[in-house]
């Protein structure tokens, strides 16, 4: 069954078609001929196939993911098939003139094999022809196959990728694996999948909260739609809801509560509703007294405090953020301590993250990034009492530039990053939010996206309120920021954050006719 070269003959390719559907029906035939066992005999062929096509290595030239498909397509017989199913052109599935039956058999068995042999033959290629498979039997034949089959070749998946330090694979098989149809029910198999995925991260990385991180990671990227993300944030509640302690856990809730009240800005009511659930849970969970803890407890116990407070995050979305923090902040024990959690937790607070650090997510993440740009500015817009720019930037916007710089992010690749380190950068720009304009404020209008960056309080003074003195740590990094990027290529990240800078602060009328000039003259003549 060999197919040779690729024929540029349509009639070579019909051939092949019925060379494959000669095969595929014997994997439905029980009977022997002699001392053959057709089935079985089928079987093995298409293992043999599979075992060829995992031990072809693309070549580095193969850049495109879609050639390196199409250079496949020329080696064993099977692989042409799989390609074809696995292909995102939907319509090409359909079009087979294989019948639907066939195929479900044949992918099931492709399947196994995949299964048998993916540890061993684990290039970045067959991990994601892997994925695909258990996606697409999961679409199309969800109650054809256990799910625990399923589950087998995908844990091996994700322990692949989690060797590789690719925690993007896994969370983007994360939320393949919610994405629902709006028209249909969720499959029955998509919360064992997504919890047997779980139980493999934290096995992996061997730290017990691991899965929950890339959890929300998935549920806060943009692109994901809102049936799934309520999928993954029931997934959440439910882990959260066998935690002991606060005290115990407190580095994951700490993780978990940024970016759940993050999606309490989400457009859909669904979301916001579900968000509220996961922070009662956490409220739920026993505390300790002081410090973090308390102060975890505290902001959960807030959000479903009274009707009122709840019916205004439900109903006002991103919007009811600033007057909330500024509630959560003020009317807390320990003040300081509040706001120190929820600032650092918007900086990719070390600690907080430290159980991910067997994977490569980091503060940049997709979803990681656009949280921490929205909640920092919902922050800013509570007013200079909460949220003293001050706190801000030791406890955010340093940290966040500081990271940009050391791990020489690309800034250009996505715009979530970039939005995260322009709402950085402006902080630098020295400007307070009044309190006086937060009190006055009848309704705080807050746009976030890519290219916009602003917000609206109320009826604010006509004056614009600045720090002063100017923190000497802004005057260093300013010109730190600067240095660096004269020492490094115009493509590093330092240069794109030093074009930032010049742009957002430098070049205002507000720092160069107002903070300027009250800077100690020898640091103005380092700028």
């Amino acid at each position: 069954i060999s197919s040779g070269g690729e024929s540029a003959s349509s009639n070579s390719f019909d051939r092949f078609d019925l060379l494959m559907i000669g095969l595929i029906s014997h994997l439905g035939c029980e009977k022997m001929i002699g001392q053959v066992d057709l089935q079985a005999s089928a079987k093995n062929i298409i293992e043999k196939s599979i075992l060829e096509a995992m031990s072809i290595t693309p070549k580095e030239s193969d850049s495109n993911e879609d050639d390196t498909l199409c250079a496949l397509t020329k080696n064993p017989s099977c692989i042409r098939i799989i390609i074809k199913c696995v292909n995102k052109d939907s319509n090409a599935v359909h079009k087979s003139r294989i019948a639907n039956t066939m195929r479900q058999m044949f992918l099931i068995n492709v399947l196994r094999s995949y299964d048998k042999n993916l540890l061993q033959k684990n290039c970045d290629l067959n991990i994601k022809i892997a994925s695909s498979l258990v996606l697409l039997i999961l679409r199309l034949y969800p109650d054809k196959v256990e799910t625990k089959e399923l589950s087998s070749c995908l844990n091996k998946c994700v322990t692949q990728s989690i060797k590789k330090k690719n925690s993007e694979q896994v969370v983007q098989t994360m939320i393949d694996i919610v994405r629902v149809d709006p028209k249909s029910k969720s499959s029955p198999s998509q919360p064992t999948l997504l919890q047997s995925m779980m139980s493999e991260i934290d096995s992996q990385c061997k730290i017990a909260g691991s899965s929950v991180v890339l959890l929300l990671e998935a549920a806060c990227q943009q692109s994901v739609e809102s049936p799934s993300v309520c999928l993954l944030l029931d997934t959440v509640g439910f882990y959260v809801s066998g935690l002991e302690s606060v005290h115990d856990n407190v580095n994951l809730l700490k993780y978990s509560l940024i970016m759940t009240l993050a999606l309490l800005g989400h457009f859909d009511f669904s979301v916001r509703d579900r968000s509220l659930k996961v922070l009662k849970t956490i409220s739920n969970i026993k505390h300790h007294p002081h410090g973090e803890s308390l102060a975890i407890h505290e902001i959960c116990n807030l959000t479903n405090s009274s009707q009122e407070i709840s019916s205004i995050l439900r109903g006002d979305g991103i919007n009811s953020l600033p007057k909330f923090f500024r509630q959560a902040v003020l009317c807390s024990r320990d003040p300081s301590v509040t706001r120190r959690l929820l600032l650092k937790g918007c900086a990719g607070d070390k600690t907080a993250m430290q159980h991910i650090s067997n994977i490569s997510c980091n503060l940049f993440g997709t979803g990681t990034s656009y949280t921490s740009s929205m909640l920092l500015i919902a922050m800013e817009s509570a007013g200079e009492d909460a949220f003293p720019l001050q706190d801000r930037w030791e406890y955010s916007g340093q940290t966040i530039l500081k990271s940009a710089l050391e791990d020489n992010v690309s800034l250009e690749l996505a715009e979530p990053t970039t939005l995260l380190i322009e709402t950085a950068v402006v902080m630098l720009k020295g400007i307070k939010i009044d309190n006086d304009d937060v009190a006055r404020a009848s309704n705080i209008i807050i746009s976030i996206g890519p290219g916009r960056r602003s917000y609206s309080i109320g009826a604010a003074s006509d004056g614009v309120s600045t720090i002063n003195p100017y923190p000497e740590a802004m005057q260093f990094f300013i010109i730190t920021c600067l240095s660096t990027a004269l020492k490094n290529k115009e493509t590093s990240a330092a240069h794109t954050l030093s074009d930032t800078l010049c742009t957002l602060v430098l070049g205002s009328t507000t720092w160069s006719q107002i903070i300027f000039p009250r800077i100690k003259i020898d640091q103005r003549k380092k700028m």
